[in-house]
């Protein structure tokens, strides 16, 4: 067997599997208690294209603001209050139009 071609066919498995660990996805899992302003990166996803996404783990115990609440009080209090038939008004006549060519 010709060593150049042995040689050959290593070069491309090497830059096959750099491409392969190029492309592998890498996760880090962590969970805080009670996260900081400011999360550090971990150095192995510095200087790559990486998403980050947080997610709350329990059910927040902040209430909505006043604005909120008072809006939805006011319309909370509207519900089922109609007595009676529902009438619609009359919506007037409709356009004579004229008909094509």
């Amino acid at each position: 067997m010709d060593d150049s071609l042995f040689l050959d066919q290593q070069t491309k498995i090497k830059k096959a599997i750099k491409s392969i660990r190029r492309t592998t996805m890498f996760a880090i899992r962590q969970i805080h208690d009670d996260p900081a302003e400011v999360i550090p990166v971990p150095p192995e996803l510095r200087h790559r294209k990486t998403e980050v996404i947080f997610i709350a783990l329990e059910e927040s115990d902040i209430s909505p603001k006043t604005e909120d609440r008072k809006q939805f009080s006011v319309l909370a209090s509207l519900a089922g209050c109609w007595e009676g038939e529902l009438e619609r008004a009359p919506q007037g006549e409709y356009e004579v139009r004229q008909e094509w060519d």
